[in-house]
């Protein structure tokens, strides 16, 4: 009985090196209750290191109230179909996701832009570097493609194109990016951020991201 524990465990152990040494998975949570959104985004690492990703969206969007959207864009007068979605810089709010006012700019920041390729929402949109570049911003899929420094880091819509709901107003989708920020970047305060795809694109919703851990052996 112990040499069989102890085996297990020398198992256990291993397959816990195994996993430290292997590529992670961030998973950036909504509640409907505090977001209006359910399910998640989740960004797989292919490797230790590598800026090759998966990024998954499992996303339900039925119990977002469209009166909410239109109170915070008059512009927003129909149904939302589709929606922008970013890496956010700033965290102030005491839950792991929420909505509207903190998702503000005060609140959640803008998107992640290390490279300075300088969009209208860039982190470093007052910076001068960015003074002359914000204007000439074209961050879509077929200049990505082209060329990556095109693009915010956490400008995802722009590198992918917008999240479209289907008839059940939900979101399932994947995609494979070769640039996406490191895992070594990672920072507890970064933010999934959607906008509505609709007027001034208002903040809807946003989470933070976990790293994705699995509890091994825990009945050792």
């Amino acid at each position: 009985m112990i040499a069989a524990k102890s085996t297990t465990m020398v198992l256990c152990a291993l397959a816990l090196a195994t996993t430290t040494a292997s590529a992670q998975t961030y998973v950036y949570q909504f509640d409907a209750a505090s977001s209006g959104v359910q399910g998640n985004i989740k960004v797989q690492y292919a490797a230790p290191d590598s800026s090759k990703a998966s990024i998954t969206a499992d996303l339900d969007f039925a119990k977002v109230d469209l009166a909410e959207i239109q109170k915070a864009d008059a512009n927003c007068t129909g149904d939302v179909t589709a929606y922008k979605w970013h890496i956010h810089v700033k965290w102030s709010s005491p839950k792991t996701n929420d909505k509207f006012g903190m998702c503000s700019l005060a609140n959640a920041g803008n998107h992640y832009d290390p490279t300075f390729a300088c969009g209208p929402a860039s982190e470093y949109f007052q910076d001068p570097k960015c003074a002359d570049k914000i204007k000439s911003y074209a961050c879509n899929p077929a200049n990505y493609a082209a060329d990556a420094s095109k693009c915010e880091k956490g400008d995802l819509s722009g590198k992918y194109g917008e999240m479209k709901l289907d008839g059940n107003k939900k979101i399932r989708m994947t995609w494979t990016d070769n640039h996406f920020p490191l895992e070594k970047e990672f920072a507890p305060q970064w933010n999934m951020l959607l906008h509505a795809s609709c007027g001034k694109a208002p903040r809807v919703a946003c989470a933070i991201g976990k790293k994705e851990t699995k509890d091994l052996c825990l009945d050792q």
